[in-house]
């Protein structure tokens, strides 16, 4: 039932490319494995994120927005709550943090260099709200983020320890951390909270995608206590004639 729905996802947005890459290459194989223009478009990806997302959310290329006037660059796109039908045109094109659900940044190929990218765009984004002067219950707001590569080289083991080690030798704050991640047709690595700086990694191969659907939509349906303040993000500091 939902393996057959998500196995025709898994094979359109996987491209095969690493199965033409020598196993001793590695992650850092030069090989030309495939042209950019071969790999799926972002609308397309967008399009699909659409149809397996909670309802009451949307999916875009737009840019997050904190009450600080913070907004930051590397997200391909946003999953947010459409508090009303203009709410992007309303904010000139950004959506507020509490609006937000998650963020999702794409990797067409995914090897040391394209992998420490990723990570330090994460990093960025992550940072939303992380330096504004909210309220309790804002404060306790994490962005949840999530990495999707078309195809790799890496072996998962090798993967998971990458990943690890660029946290440790960059000083990354835990909380900073991608929250799931997603080959196409090989595999998931997830972030354990249960444990500091842990993640498992996972070679779900034709269910990879089936296990983004489930897991992604578990980030999705947290309970949100934050509520949004507009008079916050009015930039105009205007005295008016008061009768």
């Amino acid at each position: 039932m939902i393996s057959n729905y998500f196995s025709g996802v898994n094979k359109k947005f996987s491209s095969g490319a690493s199965k033409k890459v020598k196993a001793k290459a590695g992650a850092d194989s030069k090989t030309s494995l495939k042209a950019p223009s071969a790999y799926p478009n972002l609308n397309n990806l967008k399009e699909m994120i659409a149809k397996i997302i909670p309802s009451y959310l949307e999916v875009n290329a737009v840019k997050p927005i904190d009450r600080e006037r913070f907004s930051p660059d590397g997200a391909d796109l946003i999953i947010y709550k459409e508090y009303c039908k203009d709410i992007v045109e309303i904010m000139g094109g950004y959506i507020p943090f509490e609006l937000v659900y998650g963020s999702i940044f794409v990797v067409d190929f995914l090897d040391k260099k394209s992998l420490g990218e990723v990570l330090n765009r994460v990093v960025t984004v992550k940072k939303l709200n992380f330096f504004s002067k909210e309220s309790q219950e804002d404060s306790n707001i994490q962005i949840p983020a999530f990495v999707i590569a078309y195809d790799t080289a890496y072996s998962f083991f090798e993967l998971k320890n990458d990943i690890i080690n660029f946290y440790m030798s960059n000083g990354i704050d835990g909380k900073h951390e991608f929250d799931l991640m997603v080959i196409f047709n090989r595999g998931t690595v997830v972030k354990n909270w249960r444990e500091k700086r842990n993640f498992v990694a996972l070679e779900t191969n034709e269910d990879s995608a089936m296990w983004f659907f489930v897991l992604l939509n578990e980030y999705l349906m947290i309970e949100r206590n934050s509520t949004i303040d507009f008079r916050e993000y009015v930039k105009k500091e205007v005295t008016y004639k008061e009768y």
